[in-house]
């Protein structure tokens, strides 16, 4: 699972890595591109063994968050449209294709690669807790999890590098939502690494121009902690706040 607040450098990470990390990898901003550009989603792009069926009957059942005109909240249909299957392609013509879309359709998709056995990577914000309960459900089935986590030292970072990431023809997200997500992300850190074989922590603060971040430490079994001897320099402060802390004891 490659993890970390909006704007932190997760996708510029991820295509520096070895190619076997990410030759399954789940996206949800790359579908959500790939949809809006043909409607069709293609399951056998992950697994031709996944049920169609099972995706379509939870997308048609599944609402999404609707503001309304007074600032309270309510839900509406996920879909407009019912979808067409036709062997492994879904057609989604006619619904709106977004963010929201594109991450449910990757909830389904997850799920149902665990239980087919097979190994994928995935990206996320880690802002919400069913990623932790992801990764705990991964290893009671067996598999072995593996978490590469990148942020910055502040959100005012995230937030800059996002507007840049829009001028440059990326997609938004809203100035509020980042930084709400900066501080539940780093908040689930120490529980994503303790569910997770092996942790790699990166900081990302100062080094966005060189397409690269700064590899702190290792995390074994949730709790070993081995630092990179090649690190420099001290400790970012969320790494102090939100992981030593956690993993060494007080003299």
């Amino acid at each position: 699972m490659f993890a970390g607040p909006n704007g932190s450098g997760k996708s510029t990470m991820i295509n520096g890595l070895d190619s076997r990390l990410s030759k399954l990898f789940l996206n949800a901003d790359n579908l959500e591109r790939d949809l809006k550009a043909t409607p069709i989603l293609d399951l056998s792009q992950f697994d031709i063994r996944i049920n169609a069926n099972i995706l379509v009957d939870y997308l048609t059942q599944a609402s999404r968050p609707l503001k309304n005109a007074d600032g309270t909240l309510s839900k509406s249909p996920l879909l407009s449209v019912d979808p067409v299957i036709n062997g492994s392609l879904i057609d989604l013509s006619g619904n709106t294709i977004d963010s929201y879309l594109a991450a449910r359709i990757l909830d389904v998709i997850r799920k149902e690669l665990l239980t087919l056995k097979v190994g994928f990577t995935f990206e996320t914000v880690m802002s919400h807790e069913s990623k932790i309960e992801f990764l705990r459900d991964a290893k009671t089935q067996g598999y072995r999890t593996y978490l590469y986590f990148v942020t910055t030292e502040d959100p005012d970072i995230n937030v800059d590098r996002v507007k840049q990431r829009v001028k440059n023809g990326g997609h938004p997200v809203e100035e509020i939502k980042i930084r709400e997500r900066y501080f539940r992300t780093m908040h689930m850190l120490i529980d994503a690494i303790e569910v997770s074989d092996r942790a790699y922590l990166f900081d990302n603060s100062s080094n966005a121009t060189k397409n690269m971040a700064s590899y702190i430490c290792e995390v074994t079994n949730g709790d070993t902690l081995i630092i990179n001897p090649d690190f420099k320099g001290e400790f970012p402060i969320w790494f102090e706040k939100y992981v030593l802390v956690h993993l060494v004891d007080e003299e």
